[in-house]
């Protein structure tokens, strides 16, 4: 199995040969994977993300949104930044409630690398 950093590496390097590096970038959620996430994303590649989405946190942090951030920012890419298996249908019903699934990259699962066509 690969590591975080790895599976994000690899996932951004196939994001970015299809889209741009100017589009507008939200990191969603920011646990352990989200924080390695936007590592990478803004010190290796040069990217920042818009916005940074999780509904736990935001109670805490006034720098990070809830999710319903997106219903007003349609034009995103979510990174889906999560492999926890035991949260993955949870995390993906919040989000696809608040956007649609072809605005979603799923960064960091180890299975499968999703890219749908982006609308931009």
């Amino acid at each position: 199995m690969i590591s975080l950093s790895e599976a994000a590496r690899i996932s951004l390097e196939k994001l970015f040969c299809v889209s741009d590096k100017e589009n507008k970038y939200v990191i969603y959620p920011f646990g352990e994977g989200g924080k390695i996430l936007k590592g990478i994303l803004n010190y290796e590649y040069g990217v920042f993300e818009t916005a940074i989405i999780d509904n736990g946190l935001a109670q805490k942090n006034s720098n990070i949104e809830k999710i319903s951030y997106l219903k007003e920012h349609q034009d995103v890419i979510v990174l889906i930044s999560s492999n926890r298996l035991d949260l993955y249908n949870i995390i993906r019903q919040q989000l696809y409630e608040n956007i649609s699934p072809e605005r979603c990259v799923e960064v960091q699962h180890f299975t499968t690398f999703r890219l749908q066509t982006i609308a931009l």
